[in-house]
């Protein structure tokens, strides 16, 4: 048998894990205890037990967005045979999305910036990003705010 299983990150160092999530394919089912909670901001969830690894493969390809496979991680664990990360894009880092901004951030954004401006920006940047295989931090939109509103205390 072979299981489909979802690995991820449920601790509060998101941005040093990014990247992380994972879909995989077992040839051993996972333990109770690993099904049951997270394990060291870890969780573990059973998509599905399949009669062959075809079957299991097709059914991450139907009901995942993943993309290239990381054949390096958790490889030497018990039983993983192929590892799917999870998403289109591969996320940067909260550091990698603020230098990856910058130079169009002050171009862009300025104290009279409203809420829709900074959509716009964040919809504008995550489609540049997109275009080379990644996704901005899940703080981008946080960090544009607090950089319109630094903005604002110091023109007052």
């Amino acid at each position: 048998m072979y299981y489909v299983i979802e690995r991820c990150y449920a601790g509060v160092n998101t941005d040093q894990n990014v990247n992380a999530d994972t879909v995989q394919i077992w040839s051993e089912p996972p333990s109770d205890q690993e099904l049951r909670c997270v394990i060291g901001d870890w969780s573990t969830h059973l998509w599905g037990e399949f009669e062959t690894i075809k079957e299991a493969r097709k059914h991450i390809k139907e009901n995942f967005e993943t993309r290239e496979s990381d054949e390096h991680a958790d490889l030497c664990c018990r039983g993983v045979l192929a590892v799917y990360l999870l998403g289109e894009y591969e996320e940067m880092t909260r550091d990698a999305t603020a230098d990856w901004i910058y130079a169009a951030l002050e171009e862009s954004i300025s104290a009279d910036s409203d809420d829709d401006d900074i959509d716009a920006f964040i919809e504008e940047m995550e489609s540049f990003a997109n275009r080379e295989g990644y996704t901005l931090s899940i703080y981008a939109r946080d960090d544009v705010e607090k950089y319109r509103d630094d903005l604002v205390l110091e023109r007052e």
